[in-house]
């Protein structure tokens, strides 16, 4: 098997390091500060289970309960929830950018999500926007798999991470917009608009967002 270039794995191995120090850092940073607001509002709903809540669709509560069942109600649970969410999004981002456009460039996509306010600060928080990019990036990463191994299985996958992400914000669609775009943008791949698996697929995903 071929050994990968040096700056491959120097890439690699600098995303891995940027991982480490942000869980550590972020982690133990959110330990040693309150609560905010928002999060202690959500830790509240995740109490009470419910389809929907008066300000948003009902995934961040269904998320903080599933953290808080494995580690209890606790703030460990939330700064757990939260950074364990976010280190997956960077792994997703990088997996997709390296398929696309090579190692350097994920890691540097990874590195330039990592400097925003969301993802560095904003990190210590567990909300809304952190399940939303999570399953956002997932449905992304599997119509982009799905498309380019034309395995149909990926599709579905996508599907079900869309209508996850619409359960956390409306915001989603515009992951939708974006894979419209994809497809009409380039006359070749218009035909995959009809391909029955990816119109049950949007099928799946309205399914997922009934609640």
């Amino acid at each position: 098997m071929p050994q990968p270039p040096k700056s491959d794995l120097f890439y690699q191995r600098a995303f891995y390091g940027l991982l480490l120090l942000h869980g550590v850092l972020w982690f133990s940073l959110g330990m040693f500060l309150d609560l905010h607001p928002d999060e202690a509002d959500h830790w509240v709903w995740s109490r009470f289970l419910s389809w929907g809540y008066y300000e948003h669709p009902p995934m961040i509560a269904w998320a903080i309960r599933f953290f808080t069942t494995l580690f209890g109600q606790n703030q460990w649970a939330l700064e757990i929830g939260s950074q364990v969410l976010t280190l997956l999004s960077f792994g997703i981002l990088f997996l997709l950018a390296r398929d696309l456009f090579g190692t350097a460039a994920a890691f540097w996509s990874v590195l330039a999500l990592e400097l925003t306010p969301l993802f560095m600060l904003g990190s210590i928080i567990f909300t809304i926007d952190t399940v939303l990019v999570f399953f956002y990036l997932s449905s992304a990463y599997f119509f982009w798999k799905g498309y380019r191994e034309k395995k149909i299985g990926l599709w579905y996958l996508a599907g079900a991470a869309l209508g996850l992400a619409l359960l956390s914000k409306v915001t989603a669609l515009l992951v939708l917009v974006s894979f419209f775009l994809f497809l009409v943008l380039e006359k070749s791949r218009r035909k995959i608009l009809l391909n029955p698996h990816l119109i049950l697929a949007l099928f799946l995903e309205t399914i997922f967002m009934r609640p």
